[in-house]
């Protein structure tokens, strides 16, 4: 099934402190036009990942390394799932992404994108490393790295 999203109610909302509640699609809706996303990464932008890995990994306890390339780094909590991505340089990319976003189809979210006209700043590549992605820049200026994993 697939539907639009309610309009937003008026002054009054239903919500906590009056703010109207987030409209959530049920099993098997979609919204059209929507990315679905399930999974969000902040990139956080690190001079040298050896020597910022003792304050994220040690002190804060994202302590589980995912994956380590050099250059890009994910560490998790393995009580808590919290999750940080250490970068010195995007790879391939231009610039550097601020988020990574994993998406279920990232061919999907790059015609999306193509589509509402937002600036494609790294076309859909299949990287090297395994990753099928692309960068956009949001409106706001925000660099999102939106990621596909090939099966």
């Amino acid at each position: 099934m697939v539907r639009e999203p309610p309009p937003t109610p008026g002054p009054g909302g239903t919500g906590l402190f009056g703010v109207p509640p987030l409209w959530t699609p049920g099993c098997g809706e979609t919204i059209l036009g929507a990315v679905k996303v399930f999974r969000v990464v902040a990139n956080l932008q690190v001079p040298d990942i050896d020597a910022a890995k003792g304050f994220y990994a040690g002190f804060l306890g994202l302590a589980r390394e995912e994956f380590n390339l050099g250059w890009v780094a994910r560490y998790t909590s393995p009580e808590r799932g919290a999750t940080v991505q250490l970068v010195t340089r995007d790879a391939t990319a231009p610039v550097d992404a601020d988020i990574s976003v994993h998406v279920d189809d990232v061919e999907g979210a790059y015609a999306e994108a193509q589509r509402l006209g937002y600036e494609i700043v790294h076309p859909l590549t299949t990287e090297e490393w395994g990753v099928h992605r692309f960068l956009v820049r949001a409106p706001d200026g925000t660099v999102v790295n939106l990621v596909g994993h090939p099966d």
